[in-house]
This record gives structure tokens, C-alpha cells and sequence, in this order.
């Protein structure tokens, strides 16, 4: 049986994240380039990118980045060319939604289908098959059997998000930032419209939920299902982030890399990772100390758990207990069992306020006989209330340090020749490097060997270590520590330069014919922002009707598409009350009205647009 190769995908806000996000575990990161991102705050230069694909090239490990926004006709030109600029400088494939890139003249660089393309099915892979792409990008609303169902026919690679903040809306087909913000989406602009606060009214005009983050979801979590999603077919593990800053990136990239090698521990036969090196960390990796709005596995197994956060969109981070008692300024917490370590002055508290009904925060001045004392008490928390941590100032302070390291474990052998001696290293399994020292033998007065391997074995700020020095030498010689410590130095350079050199990328798909689009007809949905994706679908069959939302928003009501279902959240479910109510509306405090659609057979839900609303 071959062993399938495991991929942990961890986010980039910058280059040195990335480099981080390397270091500590990851097999591969996503980073944005210059324009033309999905999240247009963090653009990265092609000089950044080059350096971070040096740097990941050393350990095998991959970097793509984010070409994933749709594009319009004047920026054409402009993308190309820097598609050419990214592979010039070694990126590994790009993540893209925008099928002009089918119609473009493009270098020999492999194409991931962005989850922005909205994947679902088996028909959706193999669409993106015929497009050219090699791997797509799964819809993050999928359970675990569709995965499986559609990983099993699968032509392409697979990969899934398991971590990170989650659109409400399936991703692509969100156009209400656009709507009522004019900024896109699907061009890296949401300006969040689901982390709003709203009012639920029904049709009567009755207010059923008062300012609650109704569209705002909870953090995905799926660190215990790993091993069930390897089995079902996945082979890259995505950690949705790129906004997020480094300590974020260091603690999640850290806990996946430990769970996934856990797994392949047990099964070695099976699974390996994907890259090269083994990360040694001096901090404990923990979830719940990072950003989180709570979390959920977001129906991987059909979950019927609530997976929205009504109270804030902030993080919660970690819950700590109740409050136990009260005296004046200071407060007695009935601490949770797995309370991951000891409340500290600097730490900050978050709580649900029994008075606002919202999420509200305080900071802890110091402890003492183990009462939490806070200073410019204003009386807010009660006995009874739930306590969460949201800012732990002691693991923030360790993520602010170095907190891991990566070696490549290597083998050095020193061999005696003619003209001297012939030092070589060995890596990857299959990778070797030499280099010769011609110098005139001298016997040595005194036994050498010892400091001879102690020497080579001085790898210090490299990416290696020595995990075997072998000397293959007839006589007891005597060299000069600093001659040794040259020939390591150059040894290990001519390493880094061939390993760099020598990274093997991805191999692109060739495009083939796409018959099942004949007749079809484009909707507003589909995205199609130029004339080239237009010319691509075109050659394929389908008629072009409407164009994205973004050049023409009369086309379709629709703003949002939901697998998330208020009804069902607020115990409403129409399969169980045939009579709920017939028409509700979400309600903004300027007085927009968006009327909400249940469609219960598919249990989806759309946003519509607004009521009484011009723009």
C-alpha cells in the first residue's frame, strides 16, 4: 500500500509569520502576493515571497499564495504578469477562483480551486479538473461522508479547512459586504457584514431577538477529527488565518503538527508528512489560550450543536469558571478543572453581563489568598456568572519569544583521499553534497577523532543537525579546528544551495474539454467578472446570462446562502414546528430590513436584500 503524504497548510500574514508557521510544524503556507488576494489588508512583495520560498524550499515544505480574488477586464494584464513573477521566484502553486486564469498565458505552475469556487460535489471536482487545476478546496460546510464520498472519485487532491474563523455564508456567494458596503468579497474587501448585531422581527413587526450577533459564527475546531478526515480522503489541512498575527499562527500551526504526528506515529505504513524536519517547542501548545469565539466542528458529523456566537464577535478564549463569591472589589472563582494554568495579574476576564446581555471585559490588578482583585471595580460581574480568559498574559508573553526550532537530521562522513579528504553530506534520504579539502597529511601526535566529529557536528544556526558522523580514515590525522570548521561551513552550504536549487514544484493539470457545461446558463453566482472567464465558459458550452454581482446586482435578491439556520438555532425549526413563523427579517439599528428565506429541504437559509432600502 503507497503512503499517502499528509499536509498541514498554515496561514502567512507576512513572511517572517510564514517562517514561523515553518518552524513550528507546518508542511506549507498560503500568503497573499502583491494584489489580488482574498484578503486585500495583507499583500506581501515578490521580494518577501522569494525569501519566505527559500526558507520553506529548505524543509520541503511548499508556499502558495492567494491569487484568489475575481478579476475584471483592466487588471488582466497585470495578473499575468505577476503570476510570472511569482513563479519565477519559486512559489509553489497559487490558489485562484477566477477561471480567466484558463484563458491566460500562464507559466508551468500548478493551480489550487479556492474554496471561493464553492465546491460540493463530486461534479464541482470534476469541473475543476477539466479547468486545469490539481487540487481543490472543499466548501467548509461539508460532513465527514460527503468528504469521503467525494474523495473516494476524486481526480484531484483534497483539502479542508480545520481550523479558524467560518463565513456564514458559503464562500463565494456572499455578496452583502458588496450591497450594502460597496466592498467585495470576492475582490478581498469584506467589510464583515455577518459580525453585525441585529435585531430578529417577524412579520407582525414583533422583536423575537434583541441586538444579537445572529450570522456571527463560532471558531472552527476539528483537532479530534484528523485522523477520521485522513481516513475519508484529505490530504491537506488548512488553518484559516490570514489576518491573524504571529502568536495565533505559532500556538494552532503547533497543535496540529503534534496531533497529525501522533497519528502517524501509530500509523507509519499508512501517512507521513509532507515535508522534512522534526520542530522542538518550549512552550505547551493549547486552543483555548489563542483567539477564539468558542468553538465547533462545524458539521463534519452533522452536528446539530449551536454553532453561532449571539453575544459578541470578539474572542472568549478560555473558560475558567463561575464566580463563587463576592466582597467589594475582589471575587472568588469556582475554577474549572482543566483550567490550563493559575490567573495572573495583567490577565484579562470576559463575561456575559446579566445587565447588557452582551460580552463585556476586565482586567485582573493582582491575586491574593486566592481572590481575583480588579481595580476600578464598577461592580459588573455576579455571583453565578461564567468567566472566561480572553487575554492570558503569561502565554502571551512565551509566544512572544522564540518558541521553536526545526532540524533536518543529516549524515556527514569524512573520507580519506589522494589529495586530501572528501567531507559529505547526506539528507532527505536521496540527497547528497561533497566537498574536498586538498591539505598535506600530518599524523596527528595525540588522538583527533573526538574533536573531529565534535567539529562537524557544530551545525549551530543551520536548518541540520548531525544525527551521524562517520569517519572513514586509515590514520589518526591532525587538522586545524578552524580548517575543520571551514570545510563544515562549506559543506553546509553547498547543502542549502542544492536543496534550494533542486526543490521539486508541483506539475500543472492540462485543461480538457467540459461537456457537462453545454446549455448550461451562468447566474450571478457563478461569479464571471471579464471577458476571459466569459470566452472560457463560452468554449465550453455554457451561455452567458448573468455576470457576477459585483457588475450587476439586479440580477439576483440574494445575499447570502446559509447552511447555518436561524430557525433552527433559536428552537424554531419548521420540521418540528410546521407552524413557525412565516416570515422573519433581520433588522440593522438604521433600519434596514433583510428578509430571511428557509429553504428546509436543502436546511439552507438566505439573506435577501434589504426592504425599503435605496442605495
Amino acid at each position: 500500500m503507497q503512503i499517502r503524504e499528509i499536509e498541514l497548510l498554515a496561514p502567512a500574514r507576512d513572511m517572517n509569520i510564514g517562517m514561523q508557521a515553518i518552524l513550528h510544524g507546518a508542511d506549507a503556507v498560503y500568503i497573499g502576493g502583491p494584489q489580488f488576494g482574498a484578503r486585500s489588508a495583507v499583500g506581501n512583495s515578490i521580494e518577501e515571497i522569494a525569501q519566505l520560498c527559500q526558507f520553506a524550499h529548505i524543509y520541503n515544505a511548499k508556499v502558495y499564495v492567494t491569487l484568489n480574488t475575481i478579476l475584471y477586464d483592466n487588471e488582466i494584464e497585470n495578473a499575468e504578469k505577476l503570476i510570472y513573477h511569482l513563479y519565477e521566484v519559486g512559489v509553489d502553486a497559487l490558489i485562484t477562483q477566477d477561471l480567466a486564469l484558463m484563458r491566460m498565458n500562464l507559466p508551468p505552475i500548478a493551480l489550487h480551486a479556492s474554496t471561493q469556487m464553492d465546491n460540493r460535489t463530486i461534479e464541482d471536482v470534476n469541473h475543476r479538473k477539466c479547468e486545469g487545476f490539481t487540487r481543490v478546496v472543499l466548501a467548509r460546510e461539508l460532513p465527514l461522508s460527503q468528504i469521503q464520498s467525494i474523495a473516494k472519485d476524486s481526480p484531484l487532491d483534497i483539502e479542508a479547512f480545520v481550523h479558524g474563523a467560518l463565513c456564514v455564508s458559503y464562500s463565494g456567494k456572499c455578496y452583502a459586504s458588496q450591497y450594502c458596503f460597496g466592498r467585495s468579497a470576492n475582490r478581498g474587501e469584506c467589510a464583515q457584514f455577518c459580525r453585525l448585531g441585529f435585531d430578529l422581527v417577524d412579520e407582525k413587526g414583533e422583536i423575537l431577538q434583541h441586538d444579537k450577533h445572529l450570522l456571527s459564527l463560532k471558531d472552527m475546531k476539528r483537532i479530534e477529527h484528523l485522523e477520521a478526515m485522513m481516513d475519508a480522503g484529505v490530504m491537506s489541512f488548512k488553518i484559516e488565518g490570514r489576518l491573524k498575527d504571529e502568536k495565533y499562527v505559532k500556538n494552532v500551526t503547533s497543535a496540529y503538527s503534534q496531533a497529525l504526528n501522533e497519528i502517524i506515529s501509530r500509523r507509519p505504513n499508512e501517512y507521513k508528512r509532507a515535508s522534512i524536519g522534526s520542530s522542538i517547542y518550549n512552550f505547551k501548545p493549547n486552543l483555548f489560550r489563542t483567539f477564539n469565539r468558542g468553538y465547533t466542528p462545524y458539521f463534519l458529523n452533522n452536528d446539530k450543536d449551536i454553532i453561532y456566537q449571539p453575544y459578541s464577535p470578539k474572542s472568549f478564549g478560555e473558560y475558567i469558571g463561575i464566580v463563587e463569591n463576592i466582597q467589594k472589589n475582589k471575587v472568588k472563582i469556582s475554577y474549572t478543572n482543566d483550567l490550563s494554568s493559575p490567573l495572573r495579574a495583567g490577565d484579562g476576564l470576559c463575561f456575559i453581563s446579566t445587565t447588557t446581555d452582551k460580552l463585556e471585559g476586565i482586567r485582573v490588578s493582582s491575586i491574593e489568598n486566592g481572590w481575583v482583585i480588579f481595580n476600578n471595580y464598577q461592580n459588573p460581574l455576579k455571583v453565578g456568572i461564567k468567566v472566561w480568559r480572553n487575554f492570558d498574559i503569561d502565554f502571551d508573553r512565551q509566544l512572544s519569544k522564540p518558541t521553536a526550532k526545526r532540524h533536518i537530521p543529516i549524515q556527514i562522513e569524512m573520507t580519506e583521499t589522494n589529495r586530501g579528504f572528501l567531507f559529505t553530506a547526506i539528507a532527505y534520504d536521496d540527497i547528497k553534497v561533497e566537498y574536498e579539502l586538498c591539505i598535506e597529511k600530518v599524523l596527528a601526535k595525540t588522538s583527533s577523532l573526538d574533536n573531529i566529529r565534535k567539529q562537524l557536528s557544530k551545525l549551530g544556526n543551520t536548518p541540520f543537525v548531525a544525527s551521524t558522523i562517520v569517519t572513514n580514515i586509515d590514520s589518526d590525522y591532525f587538522i586545524p579546528t578552524s580548517i575543520l570548521n571551514e570545510c563544515r561551513r562549506n559543506l553546509i552550504d553547498k547543502l542549502l544551495t542544492f536543496v534550494i536549487k533542486n526543490h521539486r514544484r508541483e506539475s500543472p493539470n492540462k485543461q480538457t474539454l467540459d461537456t457537462d457545461r453545454v446549455g448550461r446558463y451562468t447566474t450571478s453566482e457563478d461569479n464571471v467578472s471579464n471577458k476571459l472567464s466569459e470566452s472560457y465558459l463560452q468554449e465550453n458550452g455554457t451561455i452567458i446570462a448573468d455576470r457576477a454581482f459585483e457588475l450587476d446586482s439586479s440580477t439576483s435578491d440574494v445575499l447570502m446562502t446559509c447552511k447555518h439556520c436561524i430557525l433552527r438555532h433559536t428552537q424554531r425549526c419548521r420540521k418540528a414546528m410546521p407552524h413557525s413563523y412565516q416570515q422573519l427579517y433581520l433588522c440593522l439599528p438604521d433600519g434596514k430590513r433583510f428578509p430571511i428565506k428557509f429553504n428546509c429541504k436543502k436546511c439552507e437559509m438566505q439573506v435577501l436584500k434589504p426592504m425599503n432600502y435605496n442605495k
